[in-house]
């Protein structure tokens, strides 16, 4: 299975907005590259004269290379926004979440605090002194039923925001390993020259 079918079939419901948008970022990788051929394309079959003021601003570069670094640039531009923003919208949101379930997470604990006979909870309430005891136990229950209803839910969330911060993990190292190939675009010195060194040695 394709990772983008895959990343849709692991999704939790009511979740979509804390995934990375995988399809949109092979959609930009896409573009950009049919750009950049259409581009190639162009320069190969046009005159080193034929330039005229209506032409692209890259077409009037007057180096090949600096006509492919300034193309380069420029589709270069688009998916690294749309990556860039991405990021910044998961982490605002993952970072707003965090607070939100930290925030659920004291109110649960202060209930219980506040619930348990060990710290005088119920018999801090008048009314509770008139139950017998069998009521006052099921009391007790039910209250200890709603924490673990929301000690459940708490637990829900922090395994959902796990799930989907590892699948978009993976989702942004593979469109950016996507994006490199598909534009060939060359690694670092450090990393070819650690290539470099490992097939000199064998």
């Amino acid at each position: 299975m394709k990772f983008k079918k895959f990343l849709l079939a692991s999704q939790v419901k009511g979740w979509d907005e804390f995934y990375v948008d995988y399809k949109k970022l092979c959609k930009c990788i896409k573009q950009e590259k049919a750009i950049r051929d259409e581009q190639k394309k162009k320069n190969t079959h046009k005159p080193a004269d034929s330039l005229d003021d209506d032409a692209p601003i890259l077409c009037l570069t007057h180096s090949d290379a600096g006509e492919e670094e300034a193309m380069t640039s420029l589709i270069q531009r688009s998916f690294n926004d749309e990556y860039m923003a991405q990021v910044e919208h998961l982490n605002l949101i993952f970072g707003t979440k965090v607070e939100e379930i930290q925030e659920r997470e004291r109110e649960m604990k202060e209930e219980a605090r506040r619930q348990n006979p060990a710290f005088g909870g119920l018999m801090r309430n008048d009314s509770h002194k008139a139950l017998d005891p069998h009521s006052l136990d099921q009391l007790r229950k039910l209250q200890r039923d709603q924490i673990m209803l929301v000690l459940r839910d708490l637990y829900q969330d922090c395994m959902t925001l796990t799930q989907a911060g590892k699948m978009n993990y993976t989702g942004l190292t593979k469109a950016l390993k996507k994006y490199k190939k598909s534009l060939k675009i060359k690694e670092d010195k450090e990393k070819q020259d650690q290539k470099d060194k490992k097939t000199l040695a064998r």
